[in-house]
C-alpha cells in the first residue's frame, strides 16, 4: 500500500475526528464510513450506498409482470433498488428488537402460510399472549434466521 498523502488530525474526547476535505472529496466519501483495522492501522473508507444488486432478478421480474419496458423500466427499476437497503435494515432492526423481547413479530405460518388474517403479535414478555419463538433463542442466532426467512 503506497502513501499518497498523510495529515495528522486531532481525536476528541467523543472519539470524533474530522476528515479533511481534500480526503473526503477525493475519495467520495457520503454519509457513512467503514472502519478496518488493518495490521494495527485504522483504515477509513467510504461506505458504498450503492445496494450489492442480490434482489436485482426479483425487482426486474416485478416490473416486467407490471408491464414496464425501456425506460419507464430504468427509471422505476432504479426507484426500487434504491429502496432495498433501507428496508433490509429495517427488518434487521426489528429482529433486534423482537430478539431482546421488544415489538411485534409473526410466526412462520402467519408469514408463509395461507392465513393472512392474522394480526402481528406483540411480544409476550409486553403482556400480550401468543407463541414466543425469539425468546430462546440466543440474539446472535435472531438475526440471521429473521433475515433468512425473509429472503425467500
Amino acid at each position: 500500500m503506497q502513501v499518497l498523502d498523510k495529515k495528522r488530525i486531532s481525536v476528541t474526547s467523543k472519539r470524533q475526528l474530522t476528515i479533511p476535505q481534500k480526503f473526503y472529496t477525493e475519495l467520495g466519501f457520503g454519509s457513512e464510513a467503514i472502519c478496518t483495522l488493518l495490521d494495527g492501522a485504522l483504515v477509513i473508507e467510504p461506505a458504498s450506498q450503492a445496494p450489492s444488486g442480490e434482489f436485482d432478478d426479483l425487482i426486474l421480474a416485478d416490473l416486467i409482470k407490471e408491464g414496464y419496458e425501456g425506460e419507464a423500466l430504468l427509471a422505476e427499476f432504479k426507484a426500487r433498488r434504491a429502496n432495498v437497503r433501507p428496508a433490509v435494515e429495517r427488518l434487521i432492526q426489528q429482529a433486534k428488537d423482537v430478539g431482546r423481547g421488544n415489538g411485534e413479530y409473526s410466526t412462520y405460518e402467519e408469514v408463509f402460510g395461507n392465513d393472512i388474517s392474522k394480526k402481528p403479535r406483540q411480544h409476550p414478555k409486553n403482556g400480550a399472549a401468543g407463541l414466543d419463538v425469539f425468546s430462546k433463542l440466543p440474539e446472535a442466532d435472531v438475526l440471521p434466521f429473521f433475515v433468512q426467512a425473509h429472503r425467500v
